[in-house]
């Protein structure tokens, strides 16, 4: 009898710590990217929801990881399971004072290859960048929240255009 209860509080426990979020998939709408230095790019969007708030208000909860991913190389699976080998990523943080909807956004990250399933990375190189941003339109990129007890969050998915992130990798920055 006391097997049988352990079990079901145990069964209890991991359906609560993978609840799936009620939220809907929030609208991300591309302003603009810029490079600030030799590594750092800056991304400014809108959303129609507030991303820095998306469990807290909604669910009573607390969030983890707050991030903007973008897939350089054309991968088309966002899951907290699978690693994008080619990416931009970086933290969202708001942009100025909007009261929203919609809210502004910007995110400051780096343009990166991973290796070891995501254990290391290393900033992609001028001409990686260009390769893989010449064999494509455009880039997906998603906003990535994380809870506690929850399964990853994803927005729906927002284009750049790759000539907008080609424009910025090919700036010179001397001046």
């Amino acid at each position: 009898m006391m097997q049988h209860l352990l079990l079901m509080i145990v069964v209890i426990l991991c359906s609560a710590c993978a609840r799936v979020p009620s939220q809907p998939q929030a609208e991300l709408t591309y302003h603009g990217i810029e490079r600030k230095n030799n590594a750092i790019y800056t991304i400014r969007y809108s959303s129609d929801m507030d991303l820095l708030n998306v469990f807290s208000r909604a669910e009573g909860e607390g969030q983890l990881a707050t991030m903007l991913i973008c897939s350089l190389d054309g991968d088309p699976v966002f899951s907290a399971e699978h690693v994008i080998e080619n990416k931009f990523e970086g933290v969202i943080g708001i942009s100025g004072k909007t009261p929203g909807p919609p809210f502004a956004f910007e995110t400051e990250g780096t343009l990166n290859v991973t290796h070891n399933g995501g254990t290391s990375s290393k900033l992609l190189s001028k001409n990686d960048l260009q390769h893989l941003l010449h064999a494509r339109q455009e880039v997906v990129c998603k906003a990535f929240i994380t809870a506690f007890g929850y399964k990853a969050y994803y927005s729906k998915s927002m284009l750049i255009p790759s000539a907008d992130i080609i424009r910025e990798v090919d700036k010179d920055l001397r001046n």
